[in-house]
């Protein structure tokens, strides 16, 4: 059995994760409603821009299947069902979802095509497009 992938990007991952989870529905989609419902708290999903207690985590944790991993094509940060999962409120502003490496490529063989949350120093997509990536800010 092949060991679970260790990103080093979260960010990455989590882009990674938006695309099998909500756009090619590969995975099961995570509900922060549902996230808080099951833990019986009283949390709100009302944090303003701050991210809902645990969510990072969950994230973080959890285990892509390597064979899903390769089919991931394309991933595009446009999409922001992932970023409001976590903080349900974020208006995409902010740099806190933006992939600073591309270390984790490695991860997602077929990557042919991103779109990258614009980043202050612009220095990502080049990144990419150094790795044979297509790559562009939103």
């Amino acid at each position: 059995m092949a060991k679970p992938a260790k990103f080093k990007d979260l960010n990455f991952k989590l882009a990674v994760l938006e695309q099998l989870m909500y756009r090619e529905k590969l995975l099961p989609a995570f509900d922060v409603k549902e996230f808080i419902k099951e833990r019986g708290t009283k949390v709100s999903t009302k944090y303003d821009y701050k991210p809902v207690p645990g969510v990072l985590k969950y994230f973080r944790d959890y285990e892509i299947p390597a064979g899903l991993l390769e089919k991931v094509e394309k991933l595009d940060q446009g999409y922001h069902t992932i970023y409001h999962q976590i903080i349900p409120y974020w208006d995409g502003e902010g740099d806190e979802f933006n992939i600073t490496s591309t270390e984790d490529l490695q991860l997602v063989p077929n990557l042919k095509s991103i779109v990258l949350l614009y980043d202050r120093e612009q220095k990502m997509a080049g990144e990419f497009t150094a790795k044979g990536i297509a790559a562009r800010y939103l």
